[in-house]
């Protein structure tokens, strides 16, 4: 039941409202990718590592894929504008360091669950397929938490992403919580996700001595990673067919 309290308006002249502290989210469009990037994406091999939610996702080295490289580049122009816009003190680029394919299939019910990326500045994602929208947790979680909590018609704890059509790129922080609806459209759901890092010297200190100095090694190799026998079958497992449209 809404409160049946009137507004005032000589009051209501008076009163201004101060946003503090908050989140930026950034689209970009290109709908021009959208079918080249389709085309590079269908044949590769996916697995579903999301069970029990049927989301299939490919190997995470889509960003060194030379298949890929015209949408790898565009995103990298995108997050130098942000760079710039943000007034960052740093001397290097934002890179890809993970980039993947997502695809959830007609009336599958594919969906992610709440989570961050973390090892990750800023996350995005580059929209192949119509489909639900991500959607972005409130950050500011006291506001739920409080003790003493008064319901308004006003407030939402989870908002969608401000766009969502094929040829959007969402780029957001990599510690925003967010999670996708689950998916029963009559198509695939489809999107690009990638993590990023910041490369080159960042955050200058004293006698010229740049606090980090980072270069991210490019490549696809998994020398670096314990695989037993049991992953191997967990892999094997989990595996699908490529193709989805």
């Amino acid at each position: 039941m809404a409160s049946d309290h009137k507004s005032d308006p000589k009051i209501r002249e008076t009163m201004n409202v101060h946003q503090y502290f908050p989140t930026e989210v950034y689209t970009f469009e290109n709908k021009e990718l959208v079918d080249p990037v389709v085309a590079a994406l269908n044949p590769i091999e996916r697995g579903q590592f999301n069970i029990p939610f049927t989301v299939q996702t490919t190997k995470g080295n889509l960003h060194i894929l030379p298949e890929f490289k015209e949408l790898t580049d565009w995103i990298h122009s995108c997050l130098r504008e942000i760079k710039v816009e943000q007034k960052f003190e740093m001397w290097g680029d934002f890179e890809i360091s993970l980039m993947w394919g997502v695809c959830s299939p007609p009336h599958s019910g594919g969906c992610h669950q709440l989570h961050r990326h973390p090892l990750s500045y800023w996350s995005g994602t580059y929209v192949l397929q119509e489909g639900y929208p991500t959607m972005f947790q409130d950050p500011v979680y006291a506001r739920s938490h409080n003790q003493l909590e008064i319901i308004s018609s006003e407030y939402e704890n989870a908002l969608p992403a401000p766009k969502h059509t094929p040829g959007t790129l969402i780029i957001f922080p990599s510690w925003l919580l967010h999670f996708t609806i689950p998916h029963q459209g009559d198509d695939w759901r489809a999107n690009i996700s990638f993590n990023t890092f910041p490369t080159g010297a960042i955050n200058g200190g004293p006698f010229g001595q740049n606090m980090l100095n980072v270069k991210l090694v490019q490549d696809d190799s998994t020398d670096g990673f314990v695989q037993g026998e049991e992953a191997h079958d967990i892999a094997s497992k989990r595996t699908s067919s490529p193709g989805y449209g």
